[in-house]
């Protein structure tokens, strides 16, 4: 459109395979610069600059924490406190962190959590076990039985300490979201 990024860094990464059908991965510089809405069902995404965005009446707001660039927010996973990293490119409810995971002894908690590839990114494929849990909430917003993954990768973003878990696009396609950075 007729929208511009200040100056503004890229980095040329070869993709996997399986991620040959996207071109490249917008990031924190443009949704630092603009209110990125995300429209799912109207298959559209605005880029507003800050100072004339008017969110609607209706939106509930949740308070947004930066963490090296990526948006976090808290959830509770049955019951337990997670602070998730927003993932717009990643097609998954949610998944948790390996450090959190072994720190709070997850996989204990969901017996019938199954080994399966969970994933794909520019580093490849991800694993995790998959597991049915009995509730995700975010702000007011409650999801009853989810799936989530359970990652136990020792590098890589799943390894990160500094983040519980990171939360995909099966959770955004639910709303209309507005990123105000």
């Amino acid at each position: 459109g007729r929208l511009a990024l200040a100056e503004s860094r890229a980095v040329a990464v070869p993709f996997p395979e399986e991620l040959e059908l996207i071109d490249g991965v917008l990031g924190y510089p443009l949704f630092a610069q603009y209110v990125v809405t995300l429209d799912y069902a109207g298959e559209a995404v605005t880029l507003t600059p800050p100072e004339t965005f008017q969110p609607p009446k209706a939106a509930i707001a949740l308070p947004l924490q930066l963490n090296n660039g990526m948006a976090q927010i808290e959830i509770k996973l049955d019951g337990r406190k997670l602070r998730v990293d927003l993932d717009t490119g990643d097609g998954g409810i949610l998944t948790v962190n390996a450090p959190y995971v072994a720190k709070n002894k997850i996989i204990e908690a969901y017996p019938k959590a199954v080994m399966v590839p969970t994933g794909k990114s520019v580093g490849g494929l991800t694993y995790g076990r998959l597991a049915r849990a009995r509730e995700l909430q975010m702000g007011p917003f409650r999801m009853a039985q989810p799936i989530v993954a359970l990652s136990e990768s020792k590098a890589g973003a799943e390894a990160n300490e500094k983040s519980d878990g990171r939360m995909g696009a099966e959770i955004f396609s639910r709303f209309t979201v507005h990123f105000d950075y």
